[in-house]
């Protein structure tokens, strides 16, 4: 197992390897790849803290009428944010939660599901871009979180395996797999 920064000695932007991906895709398969831009841009953070030599992550649960399935921090980006700010700022909108946001180093670009465009037809939005984080909580009442009801109906402070298990889609459990690691090393290097 190796990858591509280990192969060329040199750190590989994704866009790099997306560029490059999508043209020889598109030869190979004789298409003309066409590049659709993401129509709206989100963020995701896992929030957690350490827990008597063990680590737990926050999920929210959204409401019903929002999909009733639990998910780290999310959101959308507002108009003239970064990626940074729009965590920051999501953190505090959906739990009341202040600290350091830290980037996963994650962007994946993913379709919106498409029970979501027939309850909000006023939404086009087909592709969404989103940029992982994680928070350290570490120290903070777990029982401070606040929510905003309106979206989320509950919140559990969960172990790695809960939260995977509870996870539906793809791209929160890498991040949460990347939090996961990036906790680990932290810890490593103490």
């Amino acid at each position: 197992m190796t990858s591509l920064e280990k192969l060329l000695g040199r750190r590989v932007d994704i866009s790099e390897v997306e560029d490059r991906l999508a043209y020889n895709f598109g030869n190979v398969f004789e298409r003309t790849m066409n590049e659709v831009p993401s129509h709206s841009k989100s963020i995701q953070t896992y929030i957690f803290r350490r827990d008597n030599g063990s680590n737990k992550f926050l999920l929210l649960k959204r409401t019903e009428d929002h999909g009733n399935f639990w998910q780290p921090v999310t959101g959308g980006l507002e108009a003239g944010e970064d990626w940074h700010n729009a965590a920051v700022r999501e953190v505090w909108e959906e739990t009341g939660l202040r600290g350091q946001i830290e980037d996963l180093n994650f962007r994946h670009t993913f379709l919106v599901d498409p029970s979501f465009w027939k309850q909000h037809p006023q939404f086009a939005i087909k592709a969404n871009e989103e940029t992982s984080f994680m928070m350290d909580a570490t120290g903070v009442d777990p029982d401070s979180v606040v929510l905003n009801p309106e979206e989320h109906d509950a919140y559990e402070w969960v172990d790695y395996e809960t939260a995977m298990s509870r996870i539906i889609w793809e791209g929160n459990k890498k991040a949460l797999r990347l939090t996961q690691d990036a906790i680990t090393l932290a810890k490593a290097s103490d």
